[in-house]
């Protein structure tokens, strides 16, 4: 066993070969949440339905 490495030395993969997707998935998931919110609330008129 000549070849020995730190177990923890290539977990994420190396530096900055994509290795914050995570911060990636989070804004892009906050992004189409609000827009989604702001398309039920504020653009079909709101919670409250209408009557006649």
């Amino acid at each position: 066993m000549t070849d020995q490495q730190e177990p923890a030395a290539n977990r994420a993969g190396p530096a900055g070969l994509g290795a914050n997707w995570g911060a990636w998935l989070f804004y892009g998931t906050l992004v189409v949440t609000l827009i989604f919110f702001w398309w039920l609330l504020i653009d079909s008129g709101g919670v409250s339905g209408h009557h006649g």
